[in-house]
């Protein structure tokens, strides 16, 4: 909960860089993440859309990273 997107982020980097370091039995795996922080004023599913979003732009941009949506102009004060 007092974590930033920024922190997000990496945490999802690291998970990312784990999957693409794993000795995978039969084949290599790749993952996407979309990390999205939640604004005021935000709803469940207004912040789904972000991170979702987010995903997107993580597999159009090459797969196999972390991709932080941007952070509405009202939630500016919580990133750190």
């Amino acid at each position: 909960p007092a974590t930033t997107l920024v922190d997000a982020g990496k945490v999802a980097q690291r998970v990312v860089d784990a999957f693409r370091v794993f000795a995978w039995e039969h084949r290599a795996v790749t993952i996407s993440v979309g990390v999205a922080q939640f604004a005021p004023g935000d709803d469940a599913s207004a912040l789904i859309r972000r991170a979702d979003a987010a995903l997107y732009q993580a597999k159009h941009t090459g797969r196999n990273r972390a991709v932080m949506a941007a952070t509405p102009p009202s939630a500016g004060a919580l990133e750190a």
